[in-house]
């Protein structure tokens, strides 16, 4: 169930799968709740790996709605292994939110690229230098200016997007976050990439995450 939430499936589509193939028909709720319990425990399991990342990071943003409102999704990857290092929410697209995106990055990887690349927003000019200074590298340019870099996070985000379209219990930016933490992980641990020779990007950056997939983690 948890493997078919986060390729796309709806929830009323995995329940209607369960029944076809192993004759369990969970209700909507226990199965959102299957959803809601191990995704928690694996964003915690995740939470402290520290990926062996490259030098140059792509950062960007989209708007998803969330109960009627929208709410930006900021992210930033590294080119080389694919790694999501970050992610967040925000009502606005302010210099300090760029900033904030930048923290928790630089948190996760260890260090601070030498090169950041982003679209024209001005807010990730004073975001980057505040939070990297002098010694990083600001690149600009528009979403498929640069050659292969930001068309990873675009792709990534049309299926976010696409995703968040058959979604039940976005009500707010807790339930929202929870979702889009929940897919980091297994966009990073648990889903391979063929672009990467079916391997997963915290497999390239030398993460040894003890789980392979979510039926490894549910039986944890």
């Amino acid at each position: 169930a948890l493997n078919m939430y986060y390729e796309g499936m709806s929830i009323k589509a995995i329940n209607r799968l369960l029944q076809q193939e192993h004759s369990n028909n969970p209700s909507t709720a226990t199965t959102y709740e299957w959803i809601q319990k191990y995704t928690q425990y694996a964003i915690d399991s995740a939470k402290d790996y520290h990926p062996k990342v490259g030098d140059t990071w792509i950062a960007d943003e989209t708007v998803l709605e969330i109960d009627g409102q929208n709410v930006w999704f900021w992210d930033i990857i590294e080119s080389d292994t694919r790694f999501l290092l970050a992610s967040r929410m925000s009502i606005n697209r302010t210099s300090e939110d760029a900033k904030q995106l930048m923290e928790l990055a630089s948190k996760r990887a260890g260090k601070m690229p030498k090169v950041v690349i982003t679209d024209k927003l001005r807010s990730y000019l004073d975001g980057i230098h505040s939070a990297y200074g002098k010694n990083t590298e600001h690149e600009q340019g528009g979403p498929f200016n640069i050659e292969t870099n930001s068309n990873l996070i675009e792709r990534f985000h049309g299926t976010l997007k696409a995703r968040t379209k058959v979604m039940r219990g976005l009500k707010n930016i807790e339930t929202a976050k929870a979702f889009t933490d929940g897919s980091l992980v297994h966009y990073n641990y648990l889903r391979p990439h063929e672009a990467l020779n079916d391997r997963t990007p915290a497999e390239i950056a030398g993460v040894e995450y003890p789980y392979k997939n979510w039926q490894d983690i549910a039986r944890k």
